[in-house]
């Protein structure tokens, strides 16, 4: 049995192996542990810390089934197992610079999304559009890295952000992410079909159209034109699209701050209309028991429509139900 780990792994690379392995999700009864997949012989474990763990009878069988579905993801695994140690950035990717892509184009727009993980909730794409002179508004905000933002932070910032900021927020709620999830079986086409709409309509409220369009990766410009084809969709042509935009873009900071803060929003929502406190992620000890009381207290239709229904817990729990009705 091989025990590799890697730590500190990036929140884009974690939101990849959980969607590839939502319908392996299994319980677990350690707090510490976020996401738990069983699949065959493989058991694969996402601490609270960002921390891969794997335990494997042969972990090069479990890389290539990866592989089939996620080959980038497969060479990560691989090169990081190999080494036994995380690197943040396997390839050296070249980084247009902010001031670069100014020199080049009038506004730039970052898009990014966010809810993906979330077993409550929908999710939600925000498009903001950037000129350089607009840079200096936000230097006291501190922005620099929004995934390292507390959302408390967000919260506070969210109504300056959108007053001082063109944007556009495209989402769908819980039951409209359910239709379309069965519709597409595809959660790649819903976020491009998202960030799509969102650009689009944000370029009618800009001045010119010497626009650069940056995306927070989540896939390559290939796939993504095909996710926009099985939408029905033209797609667009980004000028720049790495992982952890956010992290040298501010359109692509100020995009995710608003996006997440508009989800932490709805969820305070809908908390406050069901009278119960809606936790955020994937599953845990702490998801588990609100389900469960959601489901005594208000019953199983209100759960259906107020979580992302592919989920595997969702799945389970759906099968207890039915079992007792």
């Amino acid at each position: 049995m091989q025990h590799l780990s890697i730590k500190k792994v990036d929140s884009k690379i974690l939101e990849q192996i959980i969607n590839l392995h939502s319908k392996y999700f299994i319980d677990s009864t350690n707090e510490y542990v976020s996401y738990s997949f069983k699949y065959k012989t493989t058991l694969i474990q996402i601490y609270t810390n960002n921390t891969l763990y794997i335990s494997s009878e042969d972990i090069n069988l479990w890389i290539s089934w990866v592989n089939k579905y996620n080959p980038k993801l497969a060479t990560y695994l691989s090169n990081n197992f190999l080494k036994n140690e995380y690197i943040k950035q396997q390839e050296e990717i070249d980084i247009v610079s902010e001031q670069e892509l100014y020199n080049q184009f009038d506004v730039l727009i970052g898009s990014d999304e966010v809810g993906i993980g979330d077993f409550f909730g929908g999710i939600v794409v925000c498009a903001v559009a950037l000129n350089k002179d607009e840079l200096n508004k936000f230097k006291d905000l501190n922005i620099n890295d929004s995934k390292k933002i507390s959302d408390q932070y967000i919260l506070e910032c969210y109504d300056t952000l959108v007053q001082n900021t063109t944007y556009c927020i495209k989402h769908y709620s819980p039951v409209q992410y359910n239709q379309q999830i069965a519709k597409y079986q595809n959660m790649h086409i819903l976020k491009t079909s998202l960030h799509i709409n969102a650009i689009n309509e944000l370029k009618t409220k800009i001045p010119t159209s010497n626009v650069g369009l940056i995306l927070d990766a989540y896939c390559s410009q290939t796939n993504f034109n095909k996710y926009a084809k099985a939408a029905n969709l033209n797609s667009l042509n980004f000028d720049v699209l790495v992982p952890k935009a956010e992290s040298y873009y501010l359109c692509v900071s100020i995009a995710s701050m608003i996006a997440r803060g508009f989800f932490l929003k709805a969820m305070l929502s809908l908390s406050t209309k069901l009278g119960i406190d809606l936790p955020l992620g994937a599953w845990n000890l702490k998801i588990k028991s609100v389900a469960h009381q959601i489901i005594d207290q208000k019953g199983f239709a209100v759960l259906e429509k107020i979580t992302k229904n592919h989920f595997k817990p969702f799945i389970e729990l759906k099968k207890q139900n039915d079992s007792n009705s």
